[in-house]
């Protein structure tokens, strides 16, 4: 799947790499579903959840492309990562309404501005959980109180 969907967009795996973040050696036993082990031997890789959603996500491939290929735990870490992306890309566009914010976070070195934004988003992920216990135990006292 992967080395298809490299060929429908016209990318090496040297490409791919560039545009990820793992080495051009691990997509190539990914892609490859091997890796040379010295003298000719050679081992089967079976890609993590983990690797093969984030290299999934790199090719703009979809959940429901993995769990075509038998991978439904990848599908799975592949629906959150875009669920953390959509969250993210929220995140800062509600920060675009704070030019200061913004403007801070853009002095930032790089590295250190995507921990920040990381944390931002891990920030308002809480306060959404929060909100909804909040939301959701007004909806039980309210139930109480229209009962009793």
């Amino acid at each position: 799947m992967l080395a298809e969907r490299l060929a429908q967009l016209g990318w090496s795996i040297r490409r791919a790499a560039r545009e990820s973040e793992y080495s051009e050696g691990r997509w190539r036993q990914v892609v490859k579903g091997y890796e040379g082990r010295g003298g000719g031997a050679v081992r089967a890789v079976h890609a993590s959840a983990d690797t093969l959603a984030s290299m999934a996500q790199t090719l703009d491939l979809s959940p429901e492309q993995l769990d075509g290929v038998g991978r439904p735990d990848a599908a799975e870490k592949l629906r959150e990562l875009i669920a953390r992306n959509d969250l993210r890309a929220s995140v800062l566009r509600d920060l675009g309404d704070d030019p200061e914010v913004l403007a801070a976070l853009d002095r930032l070195p790089p590295s250190v501005r995507e921990d920040a934004v990381a944390e931002i988003v891990r920030l308002h992920e809480r306060v959404r959980e929060d909100t909804r216990r909040y939301v959701s135990t007004l909806l039980n006292a309210t139930r109480v109180d229209d009962e009793g």
